[in-house]
């Protein structure tokens, strides 16, 4: 193995180590954010800072290795094919408008330059869905579960996404965000154990005035979505 092959799987292995070191700190950010005791708040707090040390040690070593890589002769640019990062929009059916809106306000804000916006709705005609939803999973920085009660009871969005999905969350690959759009029986369902937006577990559909609702929850998901994606 040449030395800039092995510099190059170092740095790949040590950008994965970053990148799960930014998810899991944003989980115990918004964990924090949302929670409401304060005895929790603290302890959550603390582990922010200890989560800030080990990010801070990862970087130095990503700039060692980029140093390193740069400072070889025909040195280039990053490594082609890796694929853009995606937040990801799962949803039913029965909620293509409410996530097209959402979708929408999304591309107006700062994180989308960062990223992809993906929607199984957007998959051209003639395509083949399958591998493309599995291949924006992949690449999912961040996966909105747009949840109702139509969504909970489709048994191929849960297949195709949300088992997926947990799967990347658990493994801290992807950060899993339910959005709860109409009133349904989340506190039954695998989700109930993840932070949910809008705060307070209020339908959006329950708000009297939906669109500032769903601003709010496009402006969070934003904030994530910033400290998470790296510029690129």
């Amino acid at each position: 193995m040449s030395k800039r092959t092995r510099l190059e799987q170092q740095l790949t292995d040590c950008e994965a180590r970053w990148l799960r070191l930014q998810i899991r700190h944003a989980k115990i950010k918004l964990a924090r954010d949302l929670e409401t005791r304060v005895e929790e708040q603290l302890r959550l707090e603390a582990v922010l800072t200890e989560s800030d040390a080990a990010r801070a040690a990862v970087e130095l070593e990503l700039d060692q290795l980029e140093a390193a890589l740069a400072a070889l002769p025909g040195a280039g640019s990053t490594p082609a094919g890796r694929a853009s990062p995606v937040i990801f929009f799962s949803h039913a059916r029965a909620d293509r408008a409410i996530c097209e809106r959402l979708v929408g306000l999304h591309a107006a804000l700062p994180a989308a330059a960062r990223c992809q916006l993906f929607v199984r709705h957007r998959i051209p005609l003639g395509s083949e869905p399958r591998p493309l939803i599995e291949a924006a999973l992949q690449s999912a920085r961040i996966i909105l579960l747009l949840i109702s009660a139509d969504y909970l009871a489709d048994e191929e969005l849960d297949r195709t996404e949300v088992r997926p999905a947990l799967l990347r969350h658990e493994r801290e690959q992807s950060v899993v965000i339910p959005v709860l759009l109409r009133p349904c029986m989340i506190d039954e369902s695998p989700l109930a154990q993840l932070q949910v937006l809008p705060r307070g577990r209020v339908p959006v559909s329950s708000w009297p005035e939906p669109e500032p609702v769903l601003q709010a929850v496009a402006a969070e998901v934003n904030d994530l979505a910033m400290r998470i994606i790296p510029v690129s």
